[in-house]
């Protein structure tokens, strides 16, 4: 991820790639009032991911914005779910220090 400078104090990123992700079935109900986890399923998946930063510097401070988005494809033989889309949005602030 290489930044884009927007003007001197400003710089802009984009960014693309792929995630490893580990994806967790569990049914919940209750039987006789009561809570609890029927079965439960694992499965591992490599998902995409983009999303942009924007980063503004004065002096040595740095505030950035974070904007990331996941997406996949995944399946519980377990449950017979198939081809179930999982996806996942973040936005984040950040401050910092550069030296």
């Amino acid at each position: 991820m290489a930044p884009y400078p927007v003007e001197e104090n400003l710089q802009f990123y984009g960014l693309i790639g792929a995630g490893y992700n580990l994806i967790s079935y569990e049914l919940h109900g209750t039987l006789f009032s009561i809570p609890v986890t029927f079965q439960q399923d694992r499965d591992t998946d490599i998902s995409l991911q983009y999303g942009l930063r924007l980063i503004y510097k004065f002096g040595e401070q740095r505030i950035g914005i974070h904007a990331r988005r996941f997406e996949l494809d995944s399946s519980s033989e377990l449950f017979g779910f198939n081809n179930i889309e999982v996806g996942g949005d973040f936005v984040g602030l950040s401050l910092g220090w550069g030296f």
